[in-house]
């Protein structure tokens, strides 16, 4: 039950994330706004991150894994009958509270669910990850088939209100069916304790990871859906465009840690950029109809997984401990989110969406030579940052998915 709760929950979150950018033209927004109310989510998920996610990870309860889900299915909500952008913006922003209530709180229910010195821990974290990850590859697929019988925006709103429906059904599962496990007797609020040194560990590290998001953000949730609008391709088109951007990007967050050793991390992402870049580039030029986005957006799904998943697992492997690596990847990560989105909104505002696109290539480029040089550093100097003691090899986690 536990299981059919995140599948659940995770069509309620990836049903309407990549039909936002579409929502907010639809009601009357303008490319920029689009792209502004797509990094708003990045708000609400810094102030949780920043002070609560010590709190909600010692609480990993069904009280949190419900209280996550009906706070989504309120932005959820809220979005569904929003007749401005702003309003879009703002439901965005409360769902970025429940999702960051969702990923903390979740993925420690997920291990406490079995005796935390069980190995059997791991495997269940493995096995949220893959469920997680197919609700959200659902999602847009559901999406594309809703928006393809009710176009426009009539049903894109419908969208947001099966996110609701969905969102609640996991919320009363979790509160009522999921085993009941007690929160932690010490919880604390306030920012992660490798926030207080002088220094922040892992900074090229955590730059990659907010470049991750960054093209998470710009690309795949923002420029990609304007793409669409912009070549004015028929729902359907729609749907299978974000479809097989959801299905490569998702594939490639859970096979590559699988295939790809710890020391080729790094130089994988840097391929993954490149090949991001090159798509950017044909994006631009050669998107001239449907079959050639969908094509396009099949090859970016590769390059938005691997660049958000490889800078997690390599933030695990050189910041030690684990705990402050993964608060220090998720902070960077929310604030790559905010800056992904006001750099698109501003590039979208003043040289236009194909040459944004190419901008983003480039950027990506830049960001790829990062990713070769952290490699190589990696493999001539095995350098560790922190304190190698507290850091448990092997260990596996839950990483969320904005």
């Amino acid at each position: 039950m536990f299981y059919a709760t995140i599948l659940t929950a995770g069509i309620g979150f990836g049903i309407v994330a990549p039909y936002v950018a579409l929502t907010v033209t639809e009601v009357g927004g303008s490319a920029t706004a689009a792209a502004v109310t797509v990094a708003s989510m990045g708000i609400s998920l810094l102030i949780v991150d920043l002070f609560a996610a010590q709190w909600l990870v010692g609480g990993g309860t069904r009280v949190i894994l419900t209280a996550s889900t009906l706070t989504f299915a309120s932005g959820s909500l809220l979005s569904a009958f929003a007749s401005t952008w702003e309003l879009v913006a703002v439901g965005r922003v409360v769902q970025g509270v429940g999702a960051a209530m969702f990923m903390s709180g979740g993925a420690s229910l997920a291990m406490r669910l079995v005796r935390s010195d069980s190995g059997d821990g791991r495997s269940m974290i493995r096995v949220f990850n893959a469920v997680w990850f197919a609700g959200i590859a659902l999602g847009p697929l559901i999406g594309g088939g809703v928006i393809a019988a009710d176009p426009g925006l009539p049903g894109l709103r419908l969208l947001f209100v099966i996110s609701v429906v969905a969102c609640t059904a996991a919320g009363m599962a979790g509160g009522f069916l999921v085993p009941r496990v007690d929160p932690t007797p010490s919880r604390v609020f306030g920012p992660p304790q490798a926030l207080y040194g002088r220094r922040i560990p892992g900074c090229s590290v955590l730059v990659l990871a907010a470049a991750g998001q960054i093209v998470r953000a710009a690309i795949a949730m923002t420029l990609i859906p304007l793409i669409c609008g912009a070549q004015q391709m028929n729902s359907v088109s729609i749907a299978v465009t974000l479809f097989a951007l959801a299905v490569t990007d998702t594939a490639s967050m859970y096979l590559a840690p699988k295939i790809i050793g710890d020391s080729w991390h790094p130089f994988v992402l840097a391929s993954a950029l490149v090949w991001g870049a090159g798509v950017c580039t044909a994006l631009a030029f050669w998107s001239t109809g449907p079959v050639q986005v969908v094509a396009l957006a099949l090859a970016m799904g590769f390059a938005v997984g691997v660049s958000w998943i490889m800078p997690a697992l390599i933030a695990v492997e050189v910041i030690r401990p684990t705990a402050d690596a993964l608060s220090l990847y998720r902070i960077a990560s929310d604030i790559g989110l905010l800056v992904g989105g006001a750099l698109t909104a501003l590039a979208l505002a003043t040289v236009g969406l194909r040459p944004t696109l190419l901008a983003a290539g480039i950027a990506m480029v830049l960001l790829a030579a990062l990713a070769a040089q952290l490699g190589r550093r990696m493999r001539t100097q095995r350098f560790v940052i922190g304190d190698p003691s507290s850091h448990k090899r092997g260990h596996v986690h839950a990483l969320p998915i904005d």
